[in-house]
């Protein structure tokens, strides 16, 4: 069962939308700020976060900014803004998918399991480096690559780079 850590400081809000998502099969989590969020993420280790935007005490951008410096977990954001800069900003932070409010929650419900297909489910790994004479290791969670030390998202399948010394046959 795959697990979704919602932050949103609308508590209503929230409560109903956590109970329709545990009727379509998820865990889930919630937190009622940025602070508080984080620090359920680092507990429970989501597998998919629902994020706000405008909260109090951290607000979306930072909890988000501070959630990719440990995890590519997908990240769905929420926000009551629709104009093109913010979703813009959004996916530069990183976010996997922006959803305007008001939403239907079947909608939501739908780009949830769209982003968990696509990502392959859980992906949380704080990356792990092995620096042995200019060759880099990572663990590398399909369907995401690393590219000179960068995670890149690579749809159906794992894309190797490197330089490998190995004999012809």
């Amino acid at each position: 069962m795959s697990s979704i850590l919602l932050i949103d400081d609308d508590v209503n809000l929230s409560n109903l939308l956590a109970e329709y998502l545990r009727d379509q099969g998820f865990v889930v989590h919630t937190a009622s700020d940025g602070q508080k969020g984080l620090h359920t993420f680092f507990e429970l280790k989501p597998d998919l976060i629902v994020l706000d935007v405008t909260m109090p005490v951290k607000d979306g951008w930072e909890t988000l900014k501070r959630i990719r410096e440990m995890s590519q977990t997908p990240v769905i954001m929420l926000t009551a803004r629709s104009d093109e800069s913010e979703v813009l900003r959004g996916f530069s932070l990183g976010a996997d998918d922006y959803v305007s409010k008001p939403f239907s929650f079947a909608q939501l419900g739908a780009r949830d399991h769209a982003v968990l297909a696509r990502t392959g489910g859980e992906i949380y790994q704080p990356w792990s480096k092995l620096d042995a004479g200019g060759l880099k290791s990572g663990f590398i969670s399909p369907p995401r690559y690393s590219r000179r030390g960068v995670d890149c998202a690579h749809s159906n399948r794992v894309q190797a780079v490197g330089c490998f010394n190995t004999p012809s046959p």
